[in-house]
């Protein structure tokens, strides 16, 4: 029950940055729709600017960057002890970071 809820917490910690998606005042256009469709991939975002502007490569890293952002999380916080903290610092820091370059990216 531990790791599934220091699992859950850091989960949490990569995929609340970007809640301003889904928060945000304004209206609900088709660029904003396409933002809530790549929530899932978001925190993999950094790593997806490096193949901008191709579309597919770019949407491709952001998986793939989030799928290993999630398994390191994962091992992490199935090692114990201190471990599960350092997941936590690891899981706000990259998705704060890719939150705010979503954010700077959101607003051009």
């Amino acid at each position: 029950m531990r790791n599934t809820l220091s699992i859950a917490v850091a989960l949490a910690l990569l995929w609340l940055p970007f809640a301003w998606v889904l928060l945000r005042d304004g209206r609900w256009t088709s660029y904003r729709l396409m933002w809530v469709r790549m929530l899932p991939i978001l925190p993999g975002f950094s790593v997806g600017m490096l193949f901008h502007p191709h579309d597919g490569a770019m949407l491709t890293g952001m998986a793939a960057a989030t799928v290993c952002h999630v398994l390191v999380l994962v091992w992490l916080c199935r090692r114990g002890g201190w471990w599960i903290g350092a997941a936590w610092l690891l899981a706000l820091l990259i998705g704060g970071l890719a939150s705010g370059f979503a954010w700077a990216v959101y607003h051009v």
